[in-house]
């Protein structure tokens, strides 16, 4: 009765862990369910490592898993052109016509959703769709349109706790290595053209997606899924008219993310974009061939996030830290390899019947350590912010990489280390950290406090060209994702924003970059402007703010406390400070 009334008089503070639940009845069946399914979790799990979630040394993610499914998910979009869509009811033949793509990649989204519990992905999503727009003979228009209602049915709230999938999907605006003399394949079977063939038509459909988002929603709100990512390579069209309609549509509504294959030293082919965040380096697999688009999919099993500002805190010395900190990581590593154990029995008592039929495999997938508050640590730690103390961060970031490598060659399973997004996290290990240590440093107030999922603080008074500097020899030893996020306080001409993501791209060894927006839009018209506006000035109405409160779009009125703070505390980038880095 109890999780029923915190529900009904939204007591509780998870109701709003998630800023993509919506308060409704299947909120209230989500949460009645994952509340148990939580104290289950933590029932049956290594008790050392329970004592520790509860304790905040840790946080275990997706604890209304039961740790019974996976994490997140890349499919393969290849295997659903082969094979069509074959879930436990119903089966449809491979898609012939680019009506029947879009449909069977939304339809895989929503019925895959049901089996993992964080995000889904498709890779190549331009490259691969593309010969059926060919092959139909489609204008601009219906392609357009198709595309439409793909965006449309990935927003709408078909997820438990009336919420949408949390969907990804990257585009090249050409043909990557890996496919270039591949023929495309079109119901099933191969046809003659190779999917280097198509690239009138991946152009068609980058434009096209652009305009999407653009144009936002029936009543004005920007789309928060799929969440787009571009590949940037070194054959990258950058003044294609794709390229211009990308770069016009982030500066306008900030939808993209972009990974770097340029700068960052990542070979291409090798990584592929999982969600807000989370980024799988696909070198660490050893399938046979050793090529991704051989795996049925790839992602990740379970997240472990260690808190580092209580190490920081609790810690006497550089001995003391890292003995503390090496207890939390085999903690973590204990927790996974329990999991992995627990998914694969899942797998084979029949609990994941449409991820076995596409080939699921345990084995291919990630096991996720992931750290928050390295600014914070550096703080309780040394008494210095992490920009003053990078030395020290590099120091803490190598030695999670050996024990993770010490990890894989004991299991010969992949492990790897990720700076999690941290939504709920961030807002609940500083929220415990402050009852049980009244003089530790945390960001944020006493009722809502926070520890930074970034590197650098958003708060904190710093060039974007000295962050860039000092990210760069941090972001890239993480195993598992990153971002480097510049929040905008006002929109970027699209050519500046060309500009800046090239030079950071080409400059520097920052794996992922978006250009973070906040949209004001008004609830009466619809009307939308760049910055935090708090009345619409057509017609005096309230707006809702739109900003990434970890990695999507969602309005700040249904983030958590402590996010909410965060988001008051940002300090935004004027295009002046911006445009002129080297």
């Amino acid at each position: 009765m109890a999780f029923i009334e915190d529900y009904l008089s939204r007591s509780h503070w998870r109701i709003k862990e998630n800023a993509n639940f919506n308060y409704s009845y299947s909120g209230l069946l989500s949460f009645v369910a994952n509340s148990y399914l939580m104290e289950y979790h933590l029932k049956v799990m290594p008790h050392e490592v329970a004592e520790a979630h509860k304790y905040g040394d840790i946080h275990v993610h997706n604890l209304e898993s039961g740790g019974l499914i996976p994490y997140c998910h890349g499919g393969s979009l290849l295997s659903l052109i082969k094979k069509g869509i074959r879930s436990p009811t119903i089966v449809s033949r491979p898609a012939k016509h680019f009506s029947a793509i879009v449909d069977h990649i939304a339809n895989y989204f929503l019925i895959s959703q049901n089996e993992f519990s964080g995000a889904q992905a498709f890779s190549d999503f331009d490259t691969l769709v593309a010969p059926f727009v060919a092959f139909d003979h489609l204008s601009y228009r219906e392609v357009k349109q198709n595309l439409q209602k793909l965006v449309y049915n990935l927003n709408f709230t078909s997820r438990q706790s009336f919420q949408s999938p949390f969907t990804n999907l990257t585009f090249n605006l050409g043909c990557p290595r890996a496919l270039r003399d591949a023929h495309a394949i079109i119901g099933g079977v191969e046809v003659e053209d190779t999917y280097s063939s198509f690239q009138d038509e991946i152009e068609m459909i980058n434009e096209a997606m652009a305009e999407i988002y653009m144009e936002r929603d029936g009543s004005g709100r920007p789309f928060t899924f799929p969440i787009p990512t571009v590949n940037l390579t070194k054959s990258f069209p950058w003044d294609s008219e794709g390229a211009e309609k990308i770069f016009e549509a982030d500066s306008k509504v900030g939808s993209y993310y972009f990974m770097n294959y340029l700068g960052s030293g990542i070979e291409e082919n090798t990584v592929r974009s999982m969600c807000c965040r989370l980024l799988i380096d696909t070198t660490q697999l050893a399938p046979p061939g050793g090529l991704f688009l051989a795996q049925e999919g790839t992602g990740s099993l379970g997240v472990v996030t260690i808190n580092l500002p209580r190490i920081g805190y609790l810690a006497k010395d550089d001995a003391d830290f890292f003995e503390r900190l090496d207890a939390m990581i085999d903690l973590a590593k204990r927790y996974l390899i329990w999991k992995a154990d627990r998914i694969s029995k899942s797998l084979e008592a029949g609990l994941l019947p449409f991820a076995r039929e596409y080939g699921f495999c345990p084995d291919s997938y990630f096991r996720t350590i992931g750290i928050l508050g390295l600014n914070e640590c550096c703080i309780n730690f040394l008494g210095q912010p992490l920009s003053k103390a990078v030395s020290f961060g590099e120091k803490i970031l190598l030695h999670i990489r050996e024990r993770l490598k010490e990890a894989q060659a004991e299991t010969g399973k992949p492990f790897n280390l990720e700076q999690t997004p941290a939504e709920g996290s961030s807002y609940r290990l500083a929220l415990l950290d402050r009852k049980a240590y009244p003089g530790i440093f945390t960001q944020g107030s006493e009722e809502a406090p926070y520890y930074t999922s970034v590197l650098i603080p958003t708060l904190e008074e710093i060039s974007l060209a000295e962050r860039l500097r000092i990210e760069e020899r941090l972001l890239p030893l993480f195993t598992g994702g990153t971002v480097f996020r510049i929040h905008l306080g006002e929109a970027l001409d699209p050519r500046a924003a060309k500009k800046l993501i090239r030079r950071i791209a080409e400059n520097y060894r920052i794996p992922y970059i978006d250009l973070g927006a906040v949209l004001s839009v008004c609830v009466n018209d619809g009307s939308m402007v760049y910055g935090v506006v708090n009345k619409c000035g057509i017609c005096g109405s309230p707006t809702e703010i739109y900003a990434r409160v970890v990695g999507y779009y969602r309005p700040t009125f249904k983030w958590n406390p402590g996010k909410q703070r965060e988001f008051l505390d940002r300090r935004y980038y004027l295009p002046s400070e911006v445009v002129n880095i080297s």
